[in-house]
């Protein structure tokens, strides 16, 4: 009977922390300037993301993106230079077999509609190479157009390696350092949640 209560408690567990953010593996392709992001099929917790926008500044605990090369869906090129189009550049991870980050795309794309001045919004599809159509169709259907990556190298590849969760969200400045603390998980109000985010980036650095 004992065993039965911890299996049945365990299996709520799961199910409730399932809807918060997925649990991913990193992997290196042969070059190992590039990293791919591949799924596994194990759900964890992520942290509160209210627990998380606090903390303003740069945060030295993650590497900045000074230099670095990304192809993106569209068959385009973003890099670090990219970044200096904006005060605030906003970087939503996510993959397509994660629950958590398609349930907050609709408020994403209504969010890209209303960045502040100063901000810019990307994302970065941790399977879409390989799956191009599969990641563009879950894009057009929420209606989500701002610029997407599906490789990552040099700096980029190492900070994705900082993250076991998606979706996770960062932002950094022009000169690519994070500001703040990233949020892991989907929040409940995404789209409040991150422009909260986005506006105390924006503050933190005088703008």
């Amino acid at each position: 009977m004992k065993t039965v209560r911890i299996v049945s408690v365990f299996l709520i567990l799961v199910i409730l922390l399932s809807s918060t953010a997925c649990y991913k593996l990193l992997t290196r392709t042969k070059n190992e300037n590039t990293v791919t992001l591949p799924t596994v099929d194990f759900f964890d917790s992520a942290t509160d993301p209210d627990d998380q926008a606090g903390d303003v500044g740069v945060n030295s605990d993650y590497p900045a993106l000074r230099s670095f090369n990304a192809q993106t869906l569209d068959g385009g090129a973003f890099t670090a230079a990219d970044l200096k189009k904006a005060d605030i550049t906003m970087i939503n991870i996510w993959g397509t077999f994660c629950g958590p980050c398609l349930s907050e795309m609709p408020e994403l794309a209504d969010l890209a509609g209303e960045l502040p001045a100063g901000a810019q919004f990307i994302t970065f599809c941790t399977d879409a190479l390989g799956q191009e159509e599969d990641a563009q169709r879950i894009l057009d259907k929420a209606g989500l157009t701002v610029p997407t990556l599906i490789t990552a190298m040099d700096d980029l590849s190492k900070l994705l390696a900082m993250f076991e969760y998606i979706p996770t969200t960062v932002f950094v400045d022009a000169d690519g350092n994070v500001i703040g603390e990233p949020i892991v998980g989907a929040p409940q109000n995404a789209k409040e949640t991150y422009l909260n985010g986005i506006n105390s980036a924006l503050a933190a650095i005088g703008r």
